[in-house]
């Protein structure tokens, strides 16, 4: 890995748009999954909480896939839907 000092200027730009964006795309997600959790709870399926992530594309009470998609049958959603973010 490249000591920070060693960068180029294209580098260093290159790498503080990359950051700028991934902070957008962060704070839109968190808003998503806030919407998210105000739905389900206002649907009574969970409590209007933060403390826990429930699944926000299927009913599955936690992650059940032991890879990247859910096990769930029928579901297969990616393990973001539990992030919480």
């Amino acid at each position: 890995m490249k000591d920070t000092a060693e960068l180029t200027r294209d580098q260093k730009r290159a790498f503080a748009a990359n950051r700028k964006e991934i902070h957008l795309v962060e704070q839109q997600l968190r808003e998503v999954y806030e919407t998210a959790r105000e739905r389900l709870a206002e649907a009574e399926w969970i409590a209007p909480t933060k403390e826990r992530f429930p699944c926000i594309e299927c009913a599955c009470e936690d992650w059940e896939g032991t890879s990247m998609r859910c096990d769930t049958e029928g579901c297969g959603h990616p393990g973001f839907a539990h992030w919480g973010i």
